[in-house]
């Protein structure tokens, strides 16, 4: 019989082949909305190899906080986050 992939952990994210999309695919929980219901983040890449890659910078940005959810963002750390990308990546 052959051995199992051990489990991840809660936290680690899923990477899948998706027959649909015929590209590897991996999703992360980012957290719950207010109806308690889970969300997550998806990234899409053509080889198993490059979908981890995407994970892992994935889950550096939300474990350092730089990760912003779309959907919770106030105009204003909008306005701030588009000064601060300014200042920094366009000199």
């Amino acid at each position: 019989m052959a051995k199992r992939k051990p489990k991840n952990h809660y936290g680690e994210g899923s990477i899948f082949y998706s027959n649909v999309k015929q590209k590897w695919m991996a999703q992360i929980n980012v957290g719950k909305d207010e109806n308690g219901k889970v969300i997550r983040k998806s990234v899409t890449a053509d080889t198993q190899e490059e979908v981890k890659a995407k994970l892992d910078e994935l889950k550096l940005s939300i474990y350092t906080g730089k990760f912003v959810n779309a959907n919770t963002i106030t105009f204003s750390q909008l306005i701030e986050l588009i000064h601060l990308y300014r200042l920094l990546y366009l000199k």
